[in-house]
């Protein structure tokens, strides 16, 4: 008698990007998302920021923590394609040192989120991903399936921004100084997205609302 055989079907997972400016309610919606698709495992771009040392200058001389190079993008990368191809590494994600923010390959990141050591579940019902204009960056935006980026009014932004009392950084705390909203939050945020709004610039930008699309943003 012929022992009867099992299948093992592997899905591959669905990767949803939240984009938009500080405060327009990013993570509030991932929790949402999750509530409803509670096998949904949530990675925020915040877990990727390099060490304070790296963090680049604007042009007015501050730290600028809101621009897509003040992240290890590489490293984001290599958890996301890790994630997709079942937590199998390959190639070179990272620059494996801790002088670049110690990268690695995302290996060991796959393995953590596989362990369940982020936020949420399986990844089973899909994974979502939180952040700014590191979702615009054109080096990690093509690994995500769907985009949803949230928009919120300068005035709203800037009030929720003024409300948080800091922020806990790899070697310390980080506080916005005076006028790092302004010069760099809010136009950082309409120079990544600009292209992606119809009304273009700050007027476009500067609605509350959301909108979707697939591989690449298009026009909504």
């Amino acid at each position: 008698m012929t022992a009867p055989t099992t299948t093992t079907t592997t899905t591959t997972p669905l990767i949803l990007a939240l984009s938009g400016p500080t405060s327009s309610g990013k993570t509030t919606l991932a929790h949402a998302l999750r509530a409803l698709l509670p096998r949904t495992l949530l990675i925020h771009a915040d877990d990727f920021y390099h060490a304070d040392s790296l963090i680049p200058l604007s042009k007015d001389g501050f730290q600028d923590w809101d621009c897509a190079d003040a992240l290890d993008l590489r490293r984001l990368e290599g958890v996301l394609r890790g994630l997709k191809e079942g937590g199998k590494r390959e190639g070179d994600s990272g620059d494996g040192g801790e002088g670049e923010g110690g990268g690695g390959d995302g290996g060991d990141l796959v393995g953590g989120v596989r362990q369940g050591n982020w936020e949420g579940g399986t990844g089973e019902d899909g994974i979502g991903v939180t952040g700014a204009g590191e979702i615009n960056n054109e080096r990690a935006r093509d690994l995500f399936d769907i985009k949803i980026l949230l928009r919120a009014t300068y005035e709203d932004a800037k009030a929720r921004r003024k409300r948080r009392n800091g922020y806990v950084t790899l070697e310390g705390f980080w506080i916005d100084p005076e006028g790092y909203f302004d010069m760099v939050v809010w136009m950082g945020y309409e120079r990544e997205y600009e292209g992606l709004v119809e009304g273009g610039g700050g007027r476009g930008l500067g609605r509350c609302g959301c909108r979707m699309g697939g591989r690449g943003w298009g026009r909504g």
